[in-house]
């Protein structure tokens, strides 16, 4: 997972904050219709609550964060 945290601060440079690119990752699927973020404290629940006044993730963006994730599988799925 350093990985894909490394390229989601270079994904976020100084356009949002890392924060905010997380956010944008999971809610640019179609698939997904809530995210639930979690925070410890109000200062993180203020900055994920801004999430929309920053650029949407763009299509170079997302598949340069995709491919920086180990896919997904599973060995047994019902």
């Amino acid at each position: 997972m350093a990985v894909a945290a490394q390229t989601v601060r270079a994904c976020s440079g100084r356009v949002r904050p890392p924060v905010h690119t997380a956010i944008r990752f999971v809610i640019h699927s179609t698939a997904v219709t809530t995210a639930v973020v979690g925070a410890s404290t109000i200062a993180q629940i203020e900055e994920a609550g801004t999430v929309f006044s920053t650029p949407a993730l763009s299509e170079t963006e997302y598949s340069v964060l995709s491919d920086s994730l180990p896919p997904l599988l599973y060995a047994e799925h019902r």
